[in-house]
Order: structure tokens, then sequence, then C-alpha cells
């Protein structure tokens, strides 16, 4: 059985045995086939698999409301499992962000479905990738 990585290390693409990859338009309808994503896929785990689609759904809402598309741009949903961990990764055109700002941000601002993924996730950051912008969380499951 694979174990959560260390502390400071990364878990790396090789450790996970299923990977689902999905693109999205820059659309809220697009929310719930992400959600159902999850739910089809028998290798996460039931015990996180609502805090896999809360943190999903959270991101991919933020991607949708702050990304700056151009034409057919697209969102990307990247979703990694093991029997031990879940990943997911949701990347945009949009700039990326400073991840301390927004805990430090009023809420009256905004900033709620980020905050909400903090409660959640066992792990979370943002980083840029070829002029776009990954946001991405983990989950230990039980």
């Amino acid at each position: 059985m694979l174990q959560w990585p260390r502390s400071g290390e990364e878990a790396t693409e090789n450790m996970f045995q299923t990977t689902i990859a999905r693109d999205f338009p820059s659309d809220p309808h697009c929310l719930a086939e992400a959600r159902r994503l999850v739910d089809d896929q028998r290798a996460i785990s039931e015990d996180v698999r609502d805090s896999v689609k809360l943190g999903l759904t959270e991101i991919l809402a933020n991607a949708i409301r702050h990304a700056r598309f151009v034409g057919d741009d697209r969102i990307s949903v990247v979703i990694r499992a093991t029997e031990t961990i879940v990943r997911v990764e949701v990347t945009d055109p949009g700039p990326c962000f400073d991840r301390g700002a927004v805990a430090a941000r009023d809420l009256a601002e905004g900033g709620m479905g980020l905050r909400i993924v903090d409660e959640i996730a066992d792990r979370w950051s943002v980083d840029p990738k070829a002029g776009c912008c990954c946001v991405w969380f983990e989950l230990r499951c039980a």
C-alpha cells in the first residue's frame, strides 16, 4: 500500500493508480458534470468522496469566475487517486495568485471557496504552469 508522502514531499504522478483528466468550458453548468466525474470513479474512497466533490466545485467555480478566458480557452481538471491519496488539480488560463493573500483577505471581499478548501484538504497550493494557474489539493483516505 502506498503511504502518504512525508512532510515537505510532493505526491508524484507515477504513484497514482487512477488518473481522470477532462477539459471544461468556462460555464457554471460544468460544475455538476465535474462532480459526476468523482462519483463515477470507484478508485476514490467513499470516506472522502463528498470532500473531493466540494473542493473540486469550489476551485472550478473560482476558475470560471476569475480566469481570463480568450476564445476557446478551457479549464483542465485532473483527478488522481490511490488507495490512500486523492489529488485534484484545476488549471485555468488566468494569472496565479498569492495563497497567503487569500488567507488574509476579508470575507466581505470573497475567498470563501478557498477557505473551504483549506479546511477540508490535507494539503493545497497554487502553482504557475506555462502561463496558466494550477490550484490543487490532496486528501488522505481512511
